[in-house]
């Protein structure tokens, strides 16, 4: 089965992206490339289990994707979003995107506070490439016109 070219988004979770390859991070090279890695490659896995055996055509030419951030306490989204960087690499390198350039993607992030246990960020990729139009709603909800 092949999902039309107006699909659902391809849904998965992840760890918070270390601080390590966070926005304002002080971390040498070394190290920055290290844990950018790792989660580059945890994102791979991620979104290959996400998409497995569900009949998405691929690539996508434009993308909107929704990060929503679950941390315990207040955070500055953009640091977060930075970190993000690893998982676009990812969603490139296996080919769901052509790139990961600006006119290829359109983040969004969200933020939602959360006990400790439940840190996480979920991440959704819409696929908009026959979309005239995309909108954020006033309640963060996503408006999608044809």
């Amino acid at each position: 089965m092949v999902v039309n070219k107006v699909s659902l988004p391809i849904k998965f979770q992840m760890a918070l992206p270390p601080s390590q390859i966070r926005g304002n991070n002080r971390s040498h090279h070394f190290i920055y490339n290290k844990h950018f890695q790792n989660y580059k490659n945890n994102a791979i896995g991620n979104v290959l289990e996400a998409i497995n055996l569900k009949g998405y055509e691929f690539p996508y030419k434009k993308v909107l994707i929704v990060y929503t951030f679950m941390n315990n306490r207040l955070i500055d989204i953009d640091n977060f979003i930075y970190g993000m960087k690893a998982v676009q690499d990812a969603l490139s390198d296996v080919k769901i995107i052509l790139d990961d350039d600006a006119l290829t993607i359109s983040p969004i992030g969200k933020f939602v506070k959360c006990p400790v246990k439940d840190r996480k960020v979920l991440i959704e990729i819409w696929n908009i490439d026959n979309y005239a139009k995309v909108s954020i709603m006033g309640d963060s909800e996503l408006l999608l016109v044809l």
